[in-house]
Parts: C-alpha cells; structure tokens; sequence
C-alpha cells in the first residue's frame, strides 16, 4: 500500500479536526497521526487555534445578546416613559381645563352688578360681573314658595373676559316656572345670589 504524505494528511487534517471528514478518511489520518509527530503537532496546533476562534465566536454571540437585552430594556423604558409623560400632559391639560373653564364657584353678590324687570308674564335680569371676569355659566333656581335664585359661577381659577357676552349678559324667563322636582309656580321674588348669600332684584307687589 503506498504511504500517504503529511501534505495529504494536512489537507484533510481541517475536515478531520471539525469532524466532517468521510470515515476512511478518518481511519486514514489517524493511522497516519499515531506514526508522524509532526502531523499530530499540527493537529494539536489547529485543535488549539479552533478553541480560541470558538471562544472568540462565544464572546461575540455574549456582546452580541447583550446588546440586544439593553437595546429591549432601552425600549422598553422609552415606551413607559413617553406613557408617563403623555399622561402627565393630559392630566395637566384637564386640570388646566377644570381650573379655567368648569363652573365651581358662584360670584357673589358684591362682585355683581345686577337688576331685574318683569315685563307681562315675562322677566328679564341683567347680570355683569364687576370684576369683569370670564363667566362659564349661570345657575337658576326656583323654590316651591315662588323664589327665583339666579347666579353666576365661574372656574376656580379666574380668566379674565374677552367678549362683552362672557362676563355676564342679560337672562329672560318666564313667570310661570317649575322647581327642581318639576313643580309648576309662579315666580314672585327674584334674587341674585344662593339662597345663604343673596341680594333682591324684584319682589311683587
């Protein structure tokens, strides 16, 4: 049988070192390994140069995952504090809006310049805030002793005016009225104010 060179068995020694050389190929090389000193010095050299590529191949695999789990966390602590930070301007706008624009507080009476007529079976009450601020809403209320309360309320924190309309206005109603519980009257004070602070506009004779 004819000898088989080292440079034969060096050409297979890289398929035999990451075993996926043919088995003839194998029984080849290792009968060769067991008499040539040389040949196993290259083996061992190349065995040794595969553990420190697959070290380096484990390392980068490690770098590599960990970059991905801080680039996940990146996220998702970006994604929670966009959350946090969108919230905080909603809730900052609705308290912006509840403070500026809801109707909490009612004005009283000596920051109102107020005065009523009754015409027919009709009456008409002029209201204007003296302060001249901004007046979201009035509250009517008609007791069942024929009592109309009217008054201004205003956010809890005051805008000032921009139209003659938003600090107060004219209001006009019927005498014929109906309390809360719907209740049919007829209206024979009216007042401007709630019934614990209030100051006559019209009262019948």
């Amino acid at each position: 049988m004819e000898k088989i060179t080292c440079e034969v068995i060096n050409d297979l020694l890289p398929l035999y070192c990451d075993g996926v050389c043919a088995e003839d190929s194998r029984r080849l090389v290792e009968r060769h390994l067991k008499g040539c000193a040389y040949c196993r010095s290259v083996l061992e050299k190349m065995r040794d140069e595969c553990s420190i590529e697959y070290g380096r191949q484990e390392e980068g695999e490690h770098i590599i995952k960990g970059m991905a789990a801080v680039w996940k966390k990146s996220v998702w602590k970006s994604f929670l504090i966009g959350i946090a930070a969108a919230s905080v301007l909603l809730l900052s706008a609705l308290a912006c809006y509840l403070l500026t624009s809801w109707p909490f507080v009612c004005i009283p009476p000596k920051q109102v310049e107020a005065s009523a007529v009754v015409e027919g079976s009709r009456y008409i009450v002029h209201l204007d805030t003296a302060n001249r601020y901004k007046v979201p809403s009035v509250d009517l209320e008609t007791t069942e002793d024929g009592i109309l309360y009217i008054v201004l309320k205003r956010a809890l924190a005051p805008v000032r005016f921009r139209t003659e309309k938003e600090h107060g206005g004219i209001y006009a109603g019927s005498m014929d009225s109906e309390t809360r519980a719907g209740k049919a009257v007829k209206i024979r004070a009216i007042y401007y104010g709630t019934q614990d602070e209030c100051e006559l506009l019209w009262e019948e004779p």
